[in-house]
């Protein structure tokens, strides 16, 4: 009986000792299913030359399996020769430093803001803000939220520290003039006379005003008139009689000599 099991136990470790696939190595590395061993360090290994007629080519090679490498030789205005990789139902092109360049532009990001009294509600409740509402604020407790992809909200306030302890008093105005070289021993009454600044310069003379016959020169009427039409101007119309005044009293009647 062990003479019949032991071929069996043979062929099961020679089926577990060779699981790892060496090239010119019998040893290939315990982290690798196939390693390729190049002594002369003057080979490389060849990847198929494939044909492909396009970016999305599912005829050239059937089915093919995520991270298929292969080489295309095809030179066309969908693609271009160079190593692509089959992901995403696409051969993506390995792309290398001196072709790199400016792509598409991106879409813009969506960022909502929004607030309320309370709490945001989440995906399935009622209320829910929706899906494009990204930071939200309690105006009642301080809050701020963010989204999930789940639709539901974390609140990223920290904790409220610890109330910190009262700091000193500052100064007054005048104590800190008084700290100015030169103000030691002075009071409030020569920080206020410190307050009024040096005599500013003269300010340059303003233009000649209008005499009062210019300006009545420019009202409607008087385009070409003098000096004497102004003087004129000025006496008014003559006033009414004034009353009467009252009648004197009697004067005494004297004769002189005959």
């Amino acid at each position: 009986m062990k003479n019949r099991l032991l071929p069996l136990f043979v062929a099961l470790g020679s089926y577990s000792a060779y699981s790892q696939v060496g090239v010119g190595t019998d040893k290939p590395d315990s982290s690798a299913q196939l390693e390729v061993f190049v002594k002369e360090r003057n080979k490389g290994i060849l990847i198929p030359n494939i044909p492909l007629q396009s970016p999305t080519d599912i005829e050239t090679i059937l089915k093919p399996k995520v991270s298929l490498l292969v080489f295309n030789t095809t030179n066309n205005a969908l693609i271009t020769p160079g190593y692509y990789y089959w992901y995403d139902n696409r051969w993506n092109r390995l792309g290398v430093s001196s072709e790199s360049g400016t792509g598409k532009d991106g879409k813009d990001g969506k960022v909502g803001l929004a607030d309320g009294d309370g709490a945001p509600k989440s995906r399935g409740e009622a209320g829910y803000l929706g899906p494009d509402i990204n930071i939200y604020t309690d105006n009642l407790a301080g809050n701020v939220y963010v989204q999930n992809r789940d639709g539901k909200w974390t609140p990223i306030n920290g904790k409220q520290g610890d109330k910190g302890e009262n700091g000193a008093d500052g100064k007054s105005a005048l104590e800190i003039w008084q700290s100015l070289p030169g103000n030691a021993g002075k009071d409030g009454i020569d920080f206020i006379a410190s307050l009024v600044g040096a005599t500013g310069k003269n300010g340059a003379d303003g233009a000649n005003g209008k005499s009062a016959l210019e300006i009545w020169q420019t009202l409607p009427g008087n385009a070409g008139k003098d000096g004497a039409d102004y003087l004129a101007s000025l006496i008014g119309a003559t006033g009414a009689d004034g009353i009467a005044g009252a009648v004197g009293a009697t004067g005494a009647v004297h004769f002189g000599h005959i």
